[in-house]
């Protein structure tokens, strides 16, 4: 890889990917400076996209992704280059992080009409996977992540974030629900509107990890500092 990184934008001819957050394995990082000073040699867009690539990612797949910047040590051309490294993998060619916020704003980056569980994605299916993002029930059976699901796509988690098992949660029918309310636009009017929600409970997801990883239907892997899991959703 030449030493000047190029902003090139590959078309969304395959691949498919969406919101989250990577969980760093070390402490809060709180300047660039402590970044750069853990950091043994600077990670590319090539070295990320190798990491990748070995966690079993490749061309054409539907990928939910989980990311944190910090997680991954110091990154030339930082979430840039993670965007890029990713596209490169998958073509042939509810707080954001700067990953998923500015993949947001990226060409034919197409994000979800929710106010609390918006999802982004790019590539052929990125129309199927964000519309009709329906108010009730936003990570159930009208949430982009059912229709990533449909996809037979894959994860990309942390080992702490798995967004993916609110969907089994609507799916069970086993929760409560309470009601949540957000800003929507309506015939072109901004509107304070009300909708139901499963009230979620997180702390059942990690034995539920547990036997899904015990299966052997998980890859684990590094990329760079952070450990990656490439698995089934």
């Amino acid at each position: 890889m030449s030493g000047r990184i190029r902003r090139a934008h590959a078309r969304p001819d395959a691949g498919c990917w969406g919101r989250a957050a990577f969980r760093p394995i070390r402490s809060p990082v709180t300047s660039e400076a402590d970044v750069i000073a853990r950091t043994p040699q600077p990670h590319t867009r090539d070295s990320l996209a190798a990491d990748l690539r070995t966690l079993g990612g490749g061309v054409g797949e539907t990928l939910l992704v989980h990311s944190s910047l910090s997680a991954l040590g110091w990154v030339v051309s930082g979430a840039v280059a993670v965007i890029q490294a990713l596209q490169d993998v998958l073509t042939p060619t509810r707080n954001m992080g700067r990953i998923p916020e500015l993949f947001r704003t990226w060409p034919w980056v197409r994000r979800s009409n929710h106010p609390h569980s918006s999802f982004a994605a790019w590539g052929q299916h990125a129309e199927f996977v964000t519309v009709n993002h329906t108010l009730t029930f936003s990570l159930g059976e009208a949430s982009p992540l059912a229709r990533v699901y449909d996809l037979d796509g894959r994860l990309l988690p942390g080992t702490e974030n798995n967004t993916s098992l609110h969907l089994a949660e609507v799916q069970a029918g086993r929760r409560a629900t309470v009601a949540f309310s957000g800003s929507v636009l309506i015939a072109g009017q901004r509107q304070w509107v009300t909708f139901e929600e499963l009230d979620s409970d997180d702390s059942t997801f990690p034995p539920i990890k547990a036997v899904f990883e015990a299966s052997g239907a998980v890859t684990a892997g590094q990329v760079d500092f952070a450990v990656r899991f490439w698995q089934a959703l």
